[in-house]
């Protein structure tokens, strides 16, 4: 039954129909199935003003229950109160391989949008289509009740989605990045470097590899690179989709950060992020949110304009990542064009392909 569903799903997509109509199919095979799982609607689309929270103390950002105590302490730090998520999917034997631990090079952890359906099969089927196994893939989702059945049937057939019970919205892409530096750390911790990438990501991994290995010779502490903004400035109005107060954010300007469609960095680096991120202010916009971590712990932002913010066709045998693909079936094109035009670059790692 799972497989036959996943195959339909290739088979509209590869027909031009969009996500609305693949969803709709799916939902005429499960009639709205009942839900009946617990969903956490909190978000932190409104983060906790410094004034009002409280000194607590805590154990983890993703446990089962709330385990967070308030109690009064002689130091002078306010800790602010994070949420905490149940886990609805967490895969275990990730970065198992024979029933033993295994510590890979190279784990890529893909936000991913839990009705981006299309995307994800179009990732698998094309550049996480990898032969190596020191390279590992989770998406990360957050919970959407319309698809609740078939990301259970996803999960069970891949075994590589991560997800929690927090809604999956744009706003809660900072919960869905913590959740994916605490399963990795957790789950993962002897992965030398882990690769965040949105599942709107054309990602060139021959490319990637190299620049990774690249700074391992150079021996290059805590590193983490990507498209690096400077100056940025905070949205002020309150009709903008990323609006921010001065009372959320009180400077003229963000400071330094990393797009967080895509960026690279050493496991030393998710670790210090995950141990931070408690002590750290919340705020909805993930990449700032996490340059502000960065700032606070006096980790340099490395920038690398080949994690490109945008989507160049005639580029893509050269960049690490590209925004914006287009389609799942576009994707699936591109990809054999630019496999087809460096088949050194890529044989090695996906194995031959008729051109």
């Amino acid at each position: 039954m799972v497989k036959n569903v996943i195959i339909l799903v290739k088979q509209i997509l590869k027909s031009g129909f969009t996500i609305l109509v693949t969803l709709f199919v799916l939902h005429l095979i499960w009639n709205s199935t009942a839900d009946t799982e617990t969903v956490d609607k909190r978000d932190i689309r409104k983060p906790i003003s410094i004034a009002e929270t409280e000194t607590t103390t805590f154990d983890s950002v993703t446990t089962t229950e709330d385990t967070f105590t308030t109690e009064k302490t002689t130091e002078k730090v306010t800790f602010t109160k994070y949420q905490s998520f149940k886990y609805i999917h967490l895969p275990l034997k990730i970065c198992e391989l024979d029933g033993g631990q295994f510590d890979p090079f190279l784990l890529i952890v893909v936000k991913s949008s839990a009705l981006q359906i299309g995307n994800r099969e179009a990732i698998r089927s094309t550049w996480a289509k990898f032969n190596n196994p020191n390279i590992k893939l989770v998406f990360l989702l957050g919970y959407s009740p319309l698809i609740k059945q078939y990301i259970n049937m996803e999960y069970n057939l891949y075994k590589d989605i991560v997800q929690q019970n927090f809604i999956d919205d744009y706003f809660n892409n900072t919960l869905k990045t913590i959740m994916g530096l605490d399963w990795t750390v957790t789950h993962c911790p002897k992965s030398k470097f882990v690769f965040f990438v949105d599942d709107d990501y054309f990602v060139n991994l021959p490319k990637l590899l190299n620049y990774i290995d690249f700074h391992v010779r150079k021996q290059t502490k805590n590193l983490i690179a990507g498209h690096k903004y400077i100056g940025a400035i905070p949205k002020r109005k309150t009709g903008s989709k990323w609006y921010v107060s001065w009372q959320d954010y009180p400077e003229k300007t963000w400071p330094p950060y990393l797009s967080g469609g895509s960026m690279v960095m050493a496991m030393s680096v998710a670790k210090l992020l995950k141990e931070q991120i408690p002590y750290t202010k919340p705020l909805f916009i993930d990449d700032v949110f996490l340059g502000i971590v960065a700032k606070s712990l006096n980790i340099e932002l490395w920038n690398e304009r080949k994690f490109s913010v945008s989507y160049v066709p005639d580029r893509l045998g050269y960049l690490f990542s590209a925004h914006r693909y287009g389609s799942p079936k576009n994707l699936i094109s591109e990809w054999k064009r630019v496999r087809c035009n460096h088949k050194k670059l890529f044989r090695q790692l996906y194995g031959s392909l008729d051109c």
